[in-house]
């Protein structure tokens, strides 16, 4: 909404403006007198149409630039609120995430980008996730046949629990959006 805003508040006072300064020349050209061969009724006759189909037509021409202006803005905001919400679930640990936009919509090379970066990250926490597993199951085989001293045994468990808990901090199975 603010972005729309940003947009159609310049339209306006351009619009303003361009009131003000026709409603200005208009005044000026009824304030003076005119050659005798027109009245000064048949000049503000001819002022108060020439106004009004100004104002008509500054009146559409205003509706036209803020319904593109609103079109066009929903091209830009629209992907950024849709890349804003990705990037927040990302650092929530959320790897699962896919930004689609629409045809037409801008930044969507930034929205493909993002997503590789998303597929790289959940192919490094599986493929490490994969590796910190098969650690567990030897560092097990190993533990029932080679450690004497229980107390070391349990510290390197607790170390590899440890890791195996920061890595499933990250969610990479989550159902694309």
């Amino acid at each position: 909404m603010e972005y729309t805003l940003g947009i159609l508040i310049p339209m306006l006072m351009i619009a303003f403006i361009l009131g003000l300064i026709i409603y200005l020349a208009l005044a000026d050209l009824m304030n003076h007198e005119l050659s005798g061969a027109v009245t000064r009724g048949a000049a503000l006759s001819i002022a108060r149409g020439l106004f009004m189909r100004c104002l008509v037509w500054m009146v559409l021409l205003l509706a036209v630039c803020a319904l593109g202006g609103i079109y066009f803005s929903h091209k830009i905001v629209g992907p950024i609120h849709r890349l804003e919400q990705a990037m927040r679930s990302a650092l929530k640990g959320d790897l699962g995430i896919q930004i689609r936009l629409r045809s037409g919509d801008k930044f969507r090379s930034l929205a493909e980008c993002i997503n590789a970066l998303m597929e790289k990250q959940r192919k490094e926490v599986t493929r490490d996730r994969e590796l910190l597993s098969e650690a567990i199951r030897e560092f097990n085989q190993l533990a029932r046949t080679k450690f004497e001293n229980k107390e070391e045994l349990r510290k390197i468990e607790d170390t590899l629990r440890m890791l195996w808990k920061e890595k499933n901090r990250y969610r990479i199975d989550r159902p694309v959006q």
